[in-house]
Protein backbone atom coordinates (compact mmCIF):
# COMPACT_ATOMS: atom_id res chain seq x y z
CA UNK A 1 0.00 0.00 0.00
CA UNK A 2 2.80 2.39 0.84
CA UNK A 3 4.34 1.63 -2.50
CA UNK A 4 1.05 2.36 -4.30
CA UNK A 5 0.63 5.61 -2.37
CA UNK A 6 4.19 6.61 -3.25
CA UNK A 7 3.52 5.77 -6.91
CA UNK A 8 0.27 7.82 -6.94
CA UNK A 9 2.02 10.72 -5.25
CA UNK A 10 4.86 10.59 -7.78
CA UNK A 11 2.37 10.39 -10.68
CA UNK A 12 0.49 13.42 -9.31
CA UNK A 13 3.71 15.44 -8.94
CA UNK A 14 4.87 14.52 -12.46
CA UNK A 15 1.49 15.39 -13.94
CA UNK A 16 1.41 18.67 -12.05
CA UNK A 17 4.94 19.47 -13.25
CA UNK A 18 3.98 18.74 -16.87
CA UNK A 19 0.85 20.88 -16.62
CA UNK A 20 2.84 23.77 -15.13
CA UNK A 21 5.54 23.37 -17.80
CA UNK A 22 2.92 23.48 -20.60
CA UNK A 23 1.33 26.54 -18.99
CA UNK A 24 4.69 28.34 -18.84
CA UNK A 25 5.53 27.43 -22.45
CA UNK A 26 2.08 28.55 -23.58
CA UNK A 27 2.48 31.88 -21.74
CA UNK A 28 5.97 32.44 -23.18
CA UNK A 29 4.74 31.71 -26.70
CA UNK A 30 1.88 34.16 -26.24
CA UNK A 31 4.24 36.86 -25.03
CA UNK A 32 6.66 36.16 -27.88
CA UNK A 33 3.82 36.41 -30.40
CA UNK A 34 2.73 39.69 -28.83
CA UNK A 35 6.31 40.96 -28.99
CA UNK A 36 6.45 40.20 -32.73
CA UNK A 37 3.17 42.06 -33.27
CA UNK A 38 4.48 45.06 -31.37
CA UNK A 39 7.69 45.07 -33.40
CA UNK A 40 5.62 45.13 -36.60
CA UNK A 41 3.58 48.03 -35.23
CA UNK A 42 6.78 49.87 -34.32
CA UNK A 43 8.05 49.42 -37.89
CA UNK A 44 4.77 50.76 -39.33
CA UNK A 45 4.74 53.77 -37.01
CA UNK A 46 8.42 54.45 -37.63
CA UNK A 47 7.78 54.54 -41.37
CA UNK A 48 4.77 56.84 -40.88
CA UNK A 49 6.92 59.11 -38.73
CA UNK A 50 9.61 59.30 -41.42
CA UNK A 51 6.99 60.19 -44.05
CA UNK A 52 5.47 62.84 -41.78
CA UNK A 53 8.90 64.33 -41.05
CA UNK A 54 9.68 64.51 -44.77
CA UNK A 55 6.34 66.21 -45.44
CA UNK A 56 7.02 68.62 -42.57
CA UNK A 57 10.43 69.53 -44.02
CA UNK A 58 8.82 70.09 -47.43
CA UNK A 59 6.23 72.37 -45.85
CA UNK A 60 8.93 74.33 -44.05
CA UNK A 61 10.78 74.81 -47.35
CA UNK A 62 7.58 75.89 -49.07
CA UNK A 63 6.87 78.34 -46.27
CA UNK A 64 10.35 79.81 -46.68
CA UNK A 65 9.80 80.19 -50.41
CA UNK A 66 6.43 81.86 -49.87
CA UNK A 67 8.13 84.44 -47.67
CA UNK A 68 10.41 85.31 -50.61
CA UNK A 69 8.99 88.09 -52.81
CA UNK A 70 10.92 87.05 -55.93
CA UNK A 71 9.51 83.50 -55.66
CA UNK A 72 5.96 84.83 -55.33
CA UNK A 73 6.55 87.07 -58.34
CA UNK A 74 7.83 84.11 -60.36
CA UNK A 75 4.77 82.05 -59.40
CA UNK A 76 2.46 84.90 -60.38
CA UNK A 77 4.19 85.27 -63.74
CA UNK A 78 4.37 81.54 -64.56
CA UNK A 79 1.04 80.31 -63.20
CA UNK A 80 -1.22 83.34 -63.40
CA UNK A 81 0.23 85.15 -66.41
CA UNK A 82 0.70 88.34 -64.43
CA UNK A 83 2.99 91.09 -65.65
CA UNK A 84 4.48 94.21 -64.13
CA UNK A 85 3.13 97.59 -65.07
CA UNK A 86 4.44 98.57 -68.50
CA UNK A 87 5.23 95.00 -69.56
CA UNK A 88 3.38 93.18 -72.34
CA UNK A 89 2.55 89.51 -72.01
CA UNK A 90 3.48 87.49 -75.07
CA UNK A 91 1.98 84.02 -75.11
CA UNK A 92 2.93 81.39 -77.65
CA UNK A 93 0.56 78.54 -78.31
CA UNK A 94 2.21 75.14 -78.09
CA UNK A 95 0.07 73.39 -80.72
CA UNK A 96 -1.51 75.78 -83.20
CA UNK A 97 -1.73 73.31 -86.04
CA UNK A 98 0.09 75.84 -88.23
CA UNK A 99 2.76 74.44 -90.49
CA UNK A 100 6.32 75.05 -89.47
CA UNK A 101 8.93 76.77 -91.61
CA UNK A 102 10.55 73.44 -92.54
CA UNK A 103 7.28 72.08 -93.95
CA UNK A 104 7.04 74.93 -96.48
CA UNK A 105 10.63 75.00 -97.61
CA UNK A 106 11.04 74.00 -101.20
CA UNK A 107 14.56 72.67 -101.63
CA UNK A 108 14.45 73.31 -105.43
CA UNK A 109 13.51 76.92 -104.89
CA UNK A 110 16.48 77.39 -102.62
CA UNK A 111 18.86 76.02 -105.24
CA UNK A 112 17.69 78.42 -107.99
Amino acid sequence: MANKRKHNSLFFINTLFIVIAFFIVFQLYGQYDRLLDMQEEIAVYTQRLEVAEAEYQQLLETRELLNNDSYIERLARENLGMVKQGETLVSLSKDTGAPTLNEHLDVKALNH
